[in-house]
């Protein structure tokens, strides 16, 4: 049964990639890249019957619907995350990557954070994750408006089609749970694409984080949907999570110790070719 990880801009997808690609063989995932989205969906699209049969992950940034597209049944899973900090989160994001869709738009007008919301130049922005969730055939972002159907859609495909939602703030415990689900072995990782230079939530004014929530109130519904459903899968755990939670932590620690050194070789590999 092939496995669909429907990754939400800014809720934990890049840490995530690492963690399948070691429990996954490589030649049976088919990644839609970022930098290259609408292609990569109609590569997918355009594979014939033998190519579809041989992925067992789909993974990226895509929207809800490109399981219509394999033979035989399939199931998804994703994470979520509070919306505001989403939100304040890809701001940020944006600013340190060049190569981003919207970085020279950004950049060129000196936006702030308010104004970055205010001027909604990305339906990524605007209910984001309930739009992904309620697409139909994969289909990206688009800046027509949602509503409250929109949502309710996004809901019943959480309910149908998706075997696990996890939760970004409970990042350690979802990713205990998707190991039990799926059958993962290897959830050890470092931590990717986390900057230490944005500030904390409380450091933002509260007019910001007013209109954040006013953009997107169908998220932040969707957000506590999810919620109880993560919930679910919690209580319903039989092993004991704090012990698992516990051998996660000293394996990230040794797997960080291992791999320090690399990343401190790229970041200044980096830092000479600028």
């Amino acid at each position: 049964m092939p496995e669909i990880f429907l990754h939400i801009p800014k809720a934990g997808g890049s840490t995530l990639y690492k963690i399948i690609g070691r429990n996954y063989n490589r030649n049976k995932i088919f990644h839609i890249h970022g930098a290259k989205i609408k292609e990569s969906i109609l590569n997918f699209k355009n594979l014939n019957y033998e190519g579809l049969d041989s992925i067992k992950i789909l993974t990226g940034h895509m929207g809800f619907g490109l399981h219509n597209h394999f033979q035989n049944e399939s199931i998804y899973f994703t994470l979520l995350r509070n919306p505001v900090d989403r939100i304040i989160s890809h701001y940020y994001y944006v600013l340190r990557k060049p190569n981003h869709y919207l970085y020279n738009q950004v950049k060129q007008d000196n936006m702030s954070l308010e104004d970055y919301i205010d001027n909604e130049i990305s339906g990524e922005l605007i209910n984001g994750q309930t739009r992904l969730l309620s697409a139909e055939d994969g289909n990206f972002y688009s800046s027509d408006k949602l509503n409250y159907k929109d949502l309710e859609k996004a809901k019943k495909n959480l309910s149908n089609h998706f075997a696990f939602v996890g939760i970004l703030e409970e990042f350690d415990k979802s990713l205990i749970l998707m190991k039990e689900i799926f059958g993962w072995e290897r959830i050890y990782y470092y931590k990717r694409n986390v900057s230490s230079k944005r500030p904390s939530k409380s450091e933002i004014q509260n007019k910001v984080i007013h209109k954040i929530k006013e953009k997107n109130k169908l998220d932040i519904d969707l957000y506590n949907y999810a919620k109880e459903k993560y919930n679910g899968h919690l209580n319903s755990y039989g092993k004991n999570m704090n012990k698992e939670l516990e051998k996660l932590k000293k394996q990230n620690y040794y797997f960080s110790l291992l791999m320090s050194p690399y990343i401190r070789l790229k970041n200044y590999i980096k830092n000479i070719i600028r």
